[in-house]
């Protein structure tokens, strides 16, 4: 029995295992640790007119990784690789961040982060700000502002520009003593890594180098000029791409507004907290969907409207709205002109029963329904004949009222008017009054009129 209940211990456990990972995939080297927050990360090259590397983006925080791991996982998401120093749990120093489409294993005997994932270049077409030519001559040692083209195509790192170039990170604004080895996050830490010409003294980073670029004056920790804290800015940049509204008009202009002042490296703080608050309030309105455009009512009209008039037969019925209808018929002149008059006791085409609005015969009604027995009836006499004329063979006919002939109407025809909606029988009817009377002026013209 103790066998037994061994085993079957064993089973229950081995099933509740396997109910327990049926719903889980195996952790990848990103998915690795519990997620204890977000940090909010962004990859800048403002210093060199280059714009943002890596967008801002929140990035999960892992249990027990440093930012230096989390640095290289978010290059290796954007398809970015780095080369650096030390390792991510001691020493680590960054150099480099270049394409991804030429990873390395070495670069200028620094470590290469792999290959990532989605490999792009970094495309950068260098153009330093006005603000920073004066101080960076005054200043640097060595600087090129073509350096870059000339050289470092595809690497962006240390002496590149100048011999005070390379990569600083600042946590919420300050900019840490120590590596991203030795920095540890925090749920809703947002984590600026920037690219600097001179030490740090370009991006208010001067004092964290430990060291001092020439000629800066009485503001050594600040260095060129005072430098916004863009965090906030940053933040909202962050939620205006992940909001998926960049389309809507104003969410746009306020996202552009914010990248520009983002981009400026002496901008003020009142400029960041105005573009702060612009973004966010774009962003708070709910998208107005377009307006449909207004329907097109002319060919349909209320009851209190003028009457439509359908065009194109020598009789020709006028629809006052109120389902009651009045008729046109045509006379002609000694010239050859007709004349409308109006007759009575005519063929009209009304508007269906369903509906009240009057139709033309250009705009069929939406109803399209079938007309029936009666209407027929009613349309073409008790004797089968239009306006008490018949034809040959019980068939009804239509009179001509210039030459005096009838044309008998083949049975095709009643089988389509009991198909059609009524207005589109007042355009046969049309169609076919007016051939008559063209082969009938034709007649006219040769030879006066034929009886």
């Amino acid at each position: 029995m103790s066998v037994r209940k061994c085993l079957s211990a064993a089973l229950c456990a081995f099933l509740v295992a396997l109910t327990v990972c049926a719903g889980r995939t195996a952790p990848s080297a990103d998915d690795s640790g519990e997620c204890i927050g977000y940090a909010t990360w962004s990859v800048e090259a403002f210093t060199i007119g280059g714009g943002f590397l890596v967008e801002p983006t929140e990035l999960p925080i892992r249990a027990g990784e440093t930012a230096a791991d989390q640095l290289l996982r978010l290059l290796r998401q954007s398809g970015l690789v780095c080369y650096f120093g030390g390792t991510t749990r001691d020493a680590f120093y960054l150099a480099y961040i270049a394409d991804g489409t030429s990873a390395k294993a070495k670069f200028n005997r620094y470590s290469g982060s792999g290959i990532p994932q989605n490999a792009r270049e970094l495309r950068l077409s260098p153009s330093i700000p006005a603000v920073l030519l004066p101080h960076l001559r005054d200043t640097m040692v060595f600087f090129d502002p073509d350096d870059y083209e000339k050289n470092w195509t595809g690497y962006l790192g240390e002496f590149v520009f100048t011999n005070g170039s390379g990569w600083m990170y600042a946590v919420n604004h300050a900019f840490p003593g120590v590596g991203f080895s030795d920095t540890f996050l925090s749920d809703g830490d947002v984590v600026r890594v920037q690219f600097t010409l001179a030490y740090g003294a370009d991006i208010g980073g001067l004092g964290a180098t430990g060291g001092n670029a020439p000629g800066v004056g009485e503001r050594p920790t600040s260095g060129y000029y005072p430098v916004a804290n863009k965090d906030a800015l940053c933040k909202a940049i962050c939620r205006a791409l992940s909001s998926g509204s960049l389309s809507d008009g104003e969410v746009k202009s306020a996202y552009e507004n914010a990248l520009a002042v983002m981009e400026t490296p002496d901008a003020l703080q009142d400029s960041v907290n105005d573009a702060v608050r612009a973004l966010d309030d774009a962003l708070s309105k709910p998208s107005e969907p377009d307006e449909p455009p207004a329907a097109d009512n002319s060919a349909m009209t209320s009851e209190s409207s003028e009457p439509v008039e359908s065009v194109g037969s020598d009789e020709v019925s006028v629809a006052d709205g109120s389902g009651s209808t009045s008729e046109i018929s045509e006379s002609g002149n000694s010239d050859g002109t007709s004349v409308p008059s109006e007759t009575s006791n005519s063929v009209s085409a009304s508007a269906p029963p369903e509906t009240s609005n009057p139709v033309s015969a250009s705009a069929p009604p939406e109803t399209n329904s079938p007309v029936s027995a009666g209407e027929i009836s009613s349309a073409y006499g008790a004797d089968g004949a239009v306006n008490g004329q018949s034809g040959a063979d019980g068939i009804p006919s239509v009179a001509d009222g210039n030459t005096g002939e009838n044309s008998a109407v083949s049975p095709v025809w009643l089988v389509g008017v009991a198909v059609l909606p009524t207005a589109a029988v007042a355009a046969l009817l049309a169609a076919y009054f007016r051939a008559k009377k063209g082969k009938t002026t034709k007649k006219r013209t040769k030879g006066g009129d034929s009886k």
